[in-house]
């Protein structure tokens, strides 16, 4: 494949001119382009957009300003319920190491799951070694009840200190949780520039809470029936997370 760079500012007109869109998942290969707004936002939902590839040839922006290097602290929040097991655990635990490993050296990671109660599985801490904290993933199994609040209030109180530029977590669970004040608990974290995202599982979830609390703290909400496509999920929006911190 022949590189070629070449004028980034593209008629949104003219890109249907290419064949194909070349996507990477290694964050620290980014390169930033000047294209229109409308375009830069679609060629980077699916991943981080490298250039476009017209006839065998890679055409790149001919300017690429260098990344900001701002730190990134994210928390994978678990629902480990009884109604979890299975299919879905394994998917969730595939995704939460594949948000692990596109993390860069100095971010800062954590896993909490819960069921009526909450378990820190990879305590919020400085990446240095991703070997032991992809162990203690794989050993999560599922089991007992649910009780969402207090692991959202957990890793909300872990979060509000944490040395770092952004701060997010990401929560994935069916929803189906006792009442509480979800609304005042998302209030405060979008105080403290805390975002969350939610991914709602199951075809029985409880998907308006779930797009409520992403909603309220400003992150975005998915909702999967296809338990396979979970990691995809974990994946995407963890590069999301890396992408804003590189702006």
């Amino acid at each position: 494949m022949k590189l070629h760079s070449v004028n980034a500012h593209i008629p949104q007109t003219e890109v249907s001119f290419f064949d194909h869109l070349l996507i990477i998942d290694r964050i620290d290969v980014i390169v930033r382009s000047k294209m229109p707004q409308s375009i830069r936002r679609s060629l980077s939902l699916a991943g981080i957009a490298l250039g476009l590839i017209h006839g065998g040839a890679l055409y790149v922006p001919a300017q690429t300003p260098p990344p900001q290097n701002r730190t990134l602290a994210v928390i994978v929040v678990l629902d480990k319920s009884g109604s979890t097991s299975g299919a879905l655990m394994n998917s969730a635990k595939e995704g939460t190491k594949i948000a692990l490993e596109q993390m860069r050296g100095k971010d800062f990671f954590g896993v909490m799951t819960f069921d009526y109660n909450f378990q820190w599985v990879v305590q919020l801490s400085e990446i240095q070694n991703k070997e032991p904290m992809r162990e203690a993933i794989d050993r999560i199994s599922a089991s007992g009840n649910t009780n969402m609040y207090r692991a959202l209030r957990a890793a909300y109180d872990e979060l509000k200190t944490a040395k770092s530029d952004f701060k997010h977590i990401i929560l994935l669970s069916d929803g189906i949780t006792p009442a509480e004040d979800f609304t005042a608990l998302v209030s405060e974290m979008r105080k403290d520039s805390i975002t969350v995202s939610t991914v709602a599982t199951g075809v029985v979830s409880n998907r308006d809470l779930m797009a409520e609390i992403a909603a309220g703290a400003g992150g975005r909400t998915y909702q999967v029936t296809n338990v396979q496509a979970i990691p995809e999920v974990l994946r995407n929006e963890t590069a999301q997370m890396i992408w804003k911190a590189l702006q």
